[in-house]
């Protein structure tokens, strides 16, 4: 009842950032994690540029397993700020939550990203040839864990994803 009796207050007065911020804390604590993330949107879209409601967001969002708020919070964030890109870990949970909700698009955006920002991590690369195959893009997932593997010849792992995309790629003829 007392989230409710804040929440009441933040409606006659709805650019007060701190009451936000401190009502989406108690949300976040009670697990109520999808109302939380709706305060924090409002919030957002009243003053887009609020880096700790951004920040808030994503937390909400990735505590409750909210991976489609988690993508959108962090597409938002890299369409601010562009560098943010060359931030390994953005890109990692990126990645992460683009892989749970299999959004070929923004997996491939986000892999993409990290292979041009960090061309000597075959994870990064592993994670673009997921993506490529995902698409149906068979030559090119070959190609991506070539890449990986040619960085770390010892990751077995992607070995046989190499191994993988190819067999799946090949059609055979039982006719004959």
């Amino acid at each position: 009842k007392a989230i409710d009796a804040f929440v009441h207050q933040l409606q006659g007065e709805p650019h007060n950032a701190q009451l936000r911020l401190g009502i989406a804390e108690l949300l976040r604590q009670q697990r109520q994690y999808q109302r939380a993330a709706a305060i924090l949107d409002d919030g957002l879209a009243r003053s887009p540029g609020d880096q700790k409601m951004i920040d808030q967001k994503q937390r909400v969002c990735l505590e409750g397993e909210l991976y489609r708020c988690l993508l959108d919070a962090f597409k938002d964030e890299v369409e601010r700020d562009t560098t943010k890109l060359a931030d390994s870990g953005l890109v990692k949970a990126a990645i992460g939550a683009a892989q749970q909700l299999a959004d070929t698009q923004q997996l491939q955006f986000f892999a993409r990203s990290a292979t041009r920002h960090f061309p000597k991590s075959p994870p990064f690369w592993e994670a673009l040839g997921a993506a490529f195959e995902l698409k149906g893009q068979r030559d090119s997932s070959v190609w991506a864990f070539k890449q990986a593997f040619t960085l770390d010849p010892n990751r077995y792992s992607t070995a046989l994803l190499i191994a993988k995309a190819i067999v799946d790629g090949t059609v055979y003829d039982t006719v004959h």
